[in-house]
């Protein structure tokens, strides 16, 4: 989960990026220009959605698991005369 929300955490800047560039555009646009205010605003949504579920993702996977105390262990034995093999489960 932490990758994840690297991975979104860093993909937000370029969202932010392309907000600016629609909005610059819709801004600097003389004539037939609808959809760079549509695409502005969709770029930005979603970069506030990347940082908004990238963040809790890296928190959350940034926490450390507790080591699970439950083990099996095979155990080998050899008595004067016999041989043969314990399984030992630790729960």
């Amino acid at each position: 989960m932490m990758v994840g929300g690297i991975v979104m955490v860093s993909l937000s800047p370029l969202a932010l990026f392309f907000a600016g560039v629609y909005g610059l555009a819709d801004a600097v646009c003389s004539h037939d220009c609808a959809g760079y205010e549509t695409a502005a605003q969709v770029s930005l949504a979603s970069a506030l959605v990347l940082v908004g579920t990238g963040v809790p993702l890296i928190v959350v996977g940034a926490r450390k698991v507790p080591v699970d105390a439950a083990a099996a262990t095979i155990t080998p034995w050899i008595a004067p005369r016999a041989a043969g093999v314990s399984l030992r489960l630790q729960l």
